[in-house]
């Protein structure tokens, strides 16, 4: 052996002779005879007659080399864990689940947190987070829940907020497990700085608000335009198939006096061409409102009182409701006003209710009920009456017109409601009709329920 464990050897075995201990255990590298070194422990038992005379010693080696390689092994796989844990980019807290304290820090997290080795010693559960999360939990409960939860091996993965040392609060990631301690309830936690993370969720989201907004928009405008397109496509054919008739009279009675240019001929031309002439003109003027109409980027906004409104439409109407015996009912479901075109409205509601009493039954009397409410997103407005109805199978998709008439009444001119629906759809609205023949009718005028005045 070497001369140091051979010095050691001789002073614990004197101590034994003297009697300062009756054993020890020693460990030495024994040189054997091929040079080789024999790692071993040594064992020194001292034995004493009856008057406590020391007389011999018990000296017995164990081969301890297996022993001593898987100590090594054990303290170089220690210290390369230490080393990981050290240089790991996350910050590491061990934390001592029965006191609740904290037992070990890592570098990283003395720079996350501002504090040293030394005081997170002295730190707790709760100390490193703010009283209140952004959820609005209350921290120090919510981190024992978690940490149940880890003993009893669920995920130990949640974003957390914390405080340094210096207040400052950090986004964080914190993945949290239980660490395998025979007698000890020992958690790891793992934390990183999700600060840039939070802030470029933030633009993502925000940029995605401005996407949906601006495909929002550009989907209305895509409607809007459809719309448009529908309705010039619309307006071309009405056009040309309201114009060409008087055109086409007006060329046929020119062909029939040029082929018989008399007196008697000119005076039925002249004749003929005033009423055509007339009809040309009222076509024309028709269709110059629709166009005044359509390109009005967005009519005058006025504060509407409705009971006023339908009051204005009964006092203008009121001779014939007097000579029709008709009565009108009014249910505004509390809605009392509402902000848009007060010309428009005053237009659609005489419209819609002159033609309820133009339309009405013989001998019966007209009846009208106006109906107002809110139904989601929208104000809705229904006109009811009891008159002579339309065949919805024939006529629906000329209801709304221009010149389309579906009684005999020889003051029809089928521009009433061709009017009010472009008056209505300008104002962003729909409307629809549901009737029946000698049951009535219902015009529903769907619009926007921001209009409602609250």
């Amino acid at each position: 052996m070497s001369d140091k464990d051979s010095t050691d050897l001789v002073d614990l075995i004197q101590g034994v002779v003297v009697g300062n201990y009756e054993f020890f255990d020693l460990e030495l590298n024994l040189i054997a005879t091929d040079k080789s070194v024999i790692q071993t422990i040594c064992f020194v038992r001292g034995l004493y007659d009856k008057s406590g005379r020391f007389t011999e010693a018990i000296i017995t080696f164990q081969d301890i080399a297996h022993q001593v390689r898987s100590r090594i092994a054990l303290e170089q796989s220690e210290n390369r864990f230490r080393v990981i844990v050290e240089n790991a980019a996350e910050a590491l807290l061990i934390l001592d689940y029965n006191t609740l304290r904290y037992i070990d820090a890592n570098c990283s997290a003395e720079r996350l947190f501002g504090y040293t080795k030394q005081e997170f010693l002295q730190l707790g559960v709760g100390d490193l987070s703010p009283q209140i999360q952004n959820t609005g939990d209350q921290s120090k409960p919510k981190i024992l829940q978690f940490k149940k939860r880890v003993l009893t091996g669920d995920d130990g993965k949640y974003e957390w907020s914390i405080r340094r040392k210096d207040g400052v609060l950090v986004p964080s990631e914190i993945r949290s497990v239980k660490l395998p301690f025979a007698e000890s309830r020992i958690i790891r936690f793992s934390i990183i700085d999700i600060s840039d993370r939070k802030t470029n969720e933030q633009l993502l989201n925000q940029e995605k608000e401005k996407l949906e907004e601006t495909n929002s928009k550009l989907l209305d405008l895509n409607s809007k335009l459809e719309n448009q397109t529908s309705q010039l496509k619309e307006f071309a054919y009405i056009s040309s198939h309201n114009l060409r008739s008087p055109a086409g009279n007006i060329k046929a009675l020119l062909d029939f006096y040029k082929g018989d240019p008399s007196t008697e001929n000119l005076e039925f031309l002249l004749e003929k061409l005033d009423k055509v002439s007339d009809d040309l003109l009222n076509t024309i003027n028709d269709l110059a409102e629709v166009v005044k109409i359509k390109n009005e980027i967005s009519a005058e906004t006025n504060s509407i009182e409705l009971f006023e409104l339908f009051e204005r439409a009964k006092d203008s109407l009121s001779q014939t409701i007097r000579g029709k015996h008709a009565t009108i009912d009014i249910n505004l479901n509390g809605i009392s006003k509402i902000k848009s075109s007060k010309t428009y409205f005053d237009s659609i509601i005489l419209n819609l209710i002159s033609n309820s009493l133009k339309y009405s039954k013989e001998n019966v009397p007209p009846r009208v009920e106006i109906t107002t409410y809110e139904l989601g997103q929208h104000f809705i407005m229904k006109i009811k009456d009891n008159g002579r109805g339309i065949d919805l199978e024939k006529y629906r998709s000329k209801v709304f017109g221009l010149r389309k008439t579906f009684h005999k009444n020889k003051d029809a001119r089928g521009v009433g409601l061709f009017i009010t629906k472009a008056q209505i759809e300008s104002l962003d609205g729909t409307t629809d009709v549901d009737s029946k023949v000698d049951e009535g009718s219902t015009f529903t005028i769907k619009l926007p329920v921001e209009i409602i005045v609250k």
